[in-house]
């Protein structure tokens, strides 16, 4: 009975253990420590616009300018944003890189911001559509609208596979 009670008791000190191990995890990427947040769009949202500096500081995709014209779904103009391990790995035949974020505002006609959408490469996430984790937000709120492998995302852009799901210049 004791031995068994003290086998139980390492067993749960070790899933302890793993679990708080895990949940501090951090990677360094564009030179920030933060943790891991892999396929969860409000940790996502934390990390894009709380991170000093948050990613309206990051630079523009390359192709892109300050409200370049747009279309559906995204509306009339957007903004695109690209971390610097995107920018670092956007001639890399292989495609972008794992933690490779990129950010577009989406705006109507009026210059009026009305949602923001996300694709976020994770190692093994999706291997069918590039390993991007995609993500609707409502602003100002942050409200995730959509998130994951939503399908729409993935079907529009799976015309642009080649390169690596992005309609803009890579």
């Amino acid at each position: 009975m004791k031995k068994s009670l003290l086998v139980l008791l390492v067993a749960v000190v070790s899933v302890c253990f793993s679990i708080t191990a895990y949940a501090i995890q951090e990677t360094q990427i564009d030179g920030w420590k933060f943790p891991l947040v892999g396929a969860d769009a409000g940790k996502l949202y934390d990390f894009i616009t709380l991170a000093k500096p948050n990613y309206s500081h990051w630079n523009h995709l390359p192709g892109t300018t300050e409200l370049s014209p747009s279309k559906a779904p995204h509306g009339a103009l957007v903004s695109t944003y690209a971390n610097k391990i995107a920018l670092d790995s956007r001639k890399d035949e292989k495609g972008l890189a794992d933690g490779s974020i990129i950010v577009m505002e989406n705006y109507n006609s009026d210059k009026k911001l009305e949602g923001c959408t996300v694709m976020y490469k994770i190692k093994d996430y999706n291997p069918e559509a590039g390993d991007w984790f995609w993500v609707k937000y409502a602003v100002p709120s942050g409200y995730v609208v959509e998130s994951g492998k939503v399908e729409s995302c993935i079907s529009c852009h799976f015309e642009r596979k080649s390169g690596d799901f992005l309609f803009s210049a890579k």
